[in-house]
């Protein structure tokens, strides 16, 4: 859960070989949870939030969300970062 507000860069899926991205402040309280577990020599791994519909819409860019190829989205947060704005719960 996030202690703060807290910035991060959100990826966006593509049905096609590409991604992007966006920056953006995820809102306090929110509860993420991990996709994957990360290689061993990552420095930071994915989490989706709970309320993915919810913040889908108040995040990801309309551009992007409406377009006939966008497949979702997910964060990227990097180990150094969990202490300063995330709890687990």
């Amino acid at each position: 859960m996030t202690l703060s507000e807290t910035p991060a860069t959100g990826l966006i899926h593509w049905q096609t070989s590409f991604t992007g991205n966006f920056e953006c402040k995820i809102p306090q309280g929110t509860v993420l949870v991990a996709t994957h577990d990360s290689a061993t020599v990552s420095t930071g791994f994915d989490v989706k939030p709970v309320n993915y519909e919810e913040l889908e819409e108040k995040l990801v860019p309309e551009i992007d969300r409406t377009a006939d190829k966008y497949d979702g989205y997910s964060f990227t947060m990097g180990y150094g970062e969990t202490d300063k704005y995330i709890k687990s719960i």
